[in-house]
């Protein structure tokens, strides 16, 4: 019985995975958002299936118990997913990599400054979160745009302390 509740979180992020990649190589959905919407058909996922298990054993209180460890197993690998796509995505070493292999001479250190000094990186960042709408200016001030972001971020640092036990 386990293995089944199991095979639920495994398939549910298997179901994530598959459909964030789809989001954005074929509908052209930007990275966090396919990630949060691949994450929440991944939950679907799990849930209909610790259901349909449900209906097909009358062990009710084992039955609860097992679906939450499910989901909770299917959270806790979506979390680590976040973090593999994001670490590939944003990361500066490996972009600065990936860049540094895209120049037809291999670059001067003041080449590089230029490109990717401490404003450039802040510029970038700030620019991102500008055209997410994710902040805002408003009287020349920056402001959260969407407060989903400020909810994510405290959900992630919740995650994060729970994980680190700090």
């Amino acid at each position: 019985m386990e293995l089944l509740y199991t095979s639920c979180a495994l398939v549910a992020t298997f179901v994530n995975v598959v459909i964030q990649v789809t989001l954005v190589r074929y509908f052209q959905t930007g990275l966090f958002r396919s990630v949060c919407y691949s994450f929440v058909f991944g939950l679907a996922a799990c849930s209909v299936a610790c259901v349909f298990l449900w209906s097909s054993v009358n062990w009710w209180p084992e039955t609860v118990e097992l679906s939450l460890i499910a989901v909770s197993t299917y959270v806790a690998m979506s979390y680590c997913y976040f973090h593999f796509v994001n670490l590939g995505e944003t990361a500066r070493r490996i972009r600065l990599l990936r860049e540094i292999s895209c120049f037809s001479s291999p670059p001067t250190v003041s080449q590089l400054i230029e490109r990717y000094g401490p404003s450039e990186i802040y510029d970038r960042r700030i620019q991102r979160l500008l055209q997410n709408q994710q902040i805002k200016i408003i009287d020349g001030s920056y402001v959260l745009g969407k407060p989903a972001m400020s909810l994510i971020s405290r959900i992630m640092l919740t995650l994060r302390r729970l994980v680190f036990a700090r």
